[in-house]
């Protein structure tokens, strides 16, 4: 562990904090142990002895407290996900979550370049945009609305072995699309609304994005989906999805859809800190950028 490493973590985090209070941001903190972990189907908790769960992500709680009326907060907390170990990943790390009201995901797109363009020289605004859509007509030639998705995409893939729509998609992405996308900052916009169970949709996609920069995935952000309605019907689509997957089902946190009829229009991001850090300083795993790994 060297002292420069310690140093330059704390410069940066220091500096991330400054960036959001200087913006008016409020500073919160969400509990590290929940009853209740989201739903994500690919995502899986650590469980305590005593059957609670230590959280993979603040995102519910956090919308919890823009229900109660705090209207920009953010918060820089540990986060688990169990199995999640490689060169980019690590079963605890540090997540940097904020949330805006009366705003979208377009405003999350000028936080990012925003926050990222004050730490740091190497990039300028605006990011590019591309979105889903664009990349696989670019890169595969391949429209995400046809019939004949599976069919196009067993030209480049055996999808044979693949059960879903969304698995499909992915294969393509992780192979085709990530490998593309360049060493400068790029928002990959516009995600297929199956793949983005939180998020407000438009039609066949949702106003979703996500950060890469160096081809690594920085942010997960989109415009917030308040209707309690709907997203009670896609947590009820998640948890038949984790069924499927033969994963645990949790029950639906209905303090947290609750907390949805208080919500106007907003927005909220969730931006890996470790792999920003990263990216600050030329590193190439998250193993040389954590204290602890």
């Amino acid at each position: 562990m060297h002292e420069k490493l310690i140093t330059d973590r704390a410069r940066i985090t220091q500096r991330v904090r400054d960036f959001f209070t200087d913006n008016n941001f409020l500073e919160v903190e969400t509990p590290i142990m929940v009853d209740i972990p989201g739903m994500e189907p690919h995502l899986t908790p650590f469980e305590t002895t005593d059957g609670k769960f230590l959280n993979h992500s603040p995102e519910l709680q956090m919308k919890k407290l823009l229900g109660q009326g705090l209207k920009r907060i953010f918060n820089i907390t540990k986060v688990f996900r169990s199995g999640e170990k490689s060169n980019t990943h690590n079963p605890e790390f540090t997540m940097l979550e904020w949330y805006r009201l009366n705003a979208d995901y377009k405003d999350m797109m000028t936080d990012c370049e925003n926050l990222i363009t004050s730490l740091t020289d190497k990039y300028s605004k605006p990011f590019k945009r591309k979105t889903c859509q664009e990349l696989f007509q670019e890169h595969l030639q391949i429209d995400l609305t046809s019939d004949n998705f599976a069919e196009e995409a067993a030209k480049h893939i055996d999808v044979s072995q693949l059960k879903t729509w969304d698995e499909i998609f992915f294969k393509l992405f992780l192979n085709f699309i990530e490998p593309n996308l360049g060493p400068e900052p790029i928002f990959v916009t516009d995600y297929p609304a199956s793949q983005a169970a939180l998020a407000k949709t438009k039609g066949f996609f949702a106003e979703r994005f996500e950060l890469y920069i160096n081809g690594l995935e920085l942010a997960n952000a989109f415009s917030e989906l308040t209707d309690a309605t709907e997203q009670r019907h896609r947590l009820e689509e998640e948890q038949e999805e984790r069924r499927q997957m033969n994963k645990t089902v949790f029950p639906i946190d209905e303090e947290f859809l609750s907390a949805l009829d208080s919500i106007p229009e907003a927005a909220g991001i969730a931006l890996g800190l470790d792999r920003l850090i990263m990216v600050l300083l030329d590193k190439k795993t998250i193993q040389e950028v954590i204290l602890f790994s």
